[in-house]
């Protein structure tokens, strides 16, 4: 990778953390958030689409700007799985991963509390590698 290529490449990841961060932070809670992180992350999608036509690396790959898809990979995948989860428990998944208790719901952790947190980090991180 070149140098824009290689910034690109962490200017995705970074974007794709600060979603990650603002889930571990509980800002998806509010009702306000979420359209906001949705077209925020769609703006990044299509920035990544953009810039993808003028931009490749040394190679001619174009896999630098994939990652400008893993912030709308995450948050959809993640609200999906929140839904879901909502639907099924009735309570919000939890976050405590040093303890198996949920310190706000006073509850015992579950399987798919994990999944929840997880399985849309790891989709968001493999699913731009396939675009």
């Amino acid at each position: 990778m070149d140098l824009n290529s290689n910034l690109l490449f962490w200017v995705g990841y970074s974007f794709f953390s600060f979603y990650v961060f603002s889930v571990y932070l509980k800002l998806h809670r509010k009702k306000y958030v979420i359209p906001i992180l949705i077209i925020i992350a769609l703006i990044i999608a299509v920035s990544g689409l953009y810039i993808t036509h003028f931009i490749t690396d040394s190679s001619g790959n174009k896999l630098t700007t994939t990652t400008f898809y893993a912030p709308i990979i995450y948050i959809l995948t993640y609200q999906l799985l929140r839904f879901l989860y909502k639907k099924k428990h009735h309570v919000e998944p939890a976050y405590e991963y040093a303890s198996p208790l949920d310190s706000l719901g006073k509850r015992k952790l579950l399987f798919e509390d994990y999944v929840v947190f997880i399985l849309p980090m790891i989709t968001s991180l493999l699913v731009p590698i396939f675009i």
